[in-house]
């Protein structure tokens, strides 16, 4: 499988221009290297090598294409390895085409990264206060449930103390009779 037309290297950043299943078979067959994908969240996936050298690589989702190398051994043999295969090293590239791609790319990368980024936390962020307010409500229910419980038990407390009272109304009144009929 032809790779070169699906990465690229432009102002210090390399690219993947292809799908993410396209990227694993690269990651696996171009580069050797054997390990897990994981999605922290949104389109960013994290690929963490497994066995000799520590190699961890970002693909930002095909929205911002870009594929960041997090971590690399000392050789740097991942970058190495990445510029060989696009025969391209970063050291070539004419320096007047260099500044000026920077200044169109950096602008780029200005609106759309963070705004991606941005999003995906605020995604995380609204799906925990979703369930935090889903929590609430649950406990407010709950609340509400032993509020008329404890209402119920009131109201029969309340006619409990009416009629007691009255029975003992009753009782002092007839104590009083019977006490005025005995001593008269």
């Amino acid at each position: 499988m032809n790779y070169l037309n699906g990465l690229s290297y432009d102002s210090g950043t390399y690219v993947w221009l292809k799908t993410f299943e396209e990227l694993e078979r690269f990651v696996l067959e171009a580069l050797n290297l054997k390990g897990k994908w994981k999605s922290p969240g949104g389109d960013v996936k994290v690929f963490k090598s497994e066995g000799e050298g520590e190699y961890m690589i970002k693909w930002r989702g095909p929205r911002s294409k870009k594929l960041v190398i997090q971590s690399d051994d000392a050789e740097e043999n991942l970058k190495l390895k990445l510029e060989s295969l696009i025969n391209r090293d970063p050291k070539d590239v004419n320096p007047s085409c260099e500044a000026s791609t920077k200044e169109v790319c950096s602008s780029v990368n200005e609106l759309t990264e963070p705004s991606v980024s941005q999003f995906d936390g605020l995604k995380a962020d609204i799906a925990t206060l979703v369930d935090i307010t889903s929590d609430l409500i649950t406990e407010i229910n709950s609340m509400r449930s032993k509020q008329k419980d404890f209402e119920s038990v009131i109201r029969k407390q309340d006619s409990e103390i009416c009629r007691l009272s009255e029975a003992n109304l009753l009782l002092a009144s007839s104590l009083r009779s019977l006490g005025n009929s005995t001593f008269k």
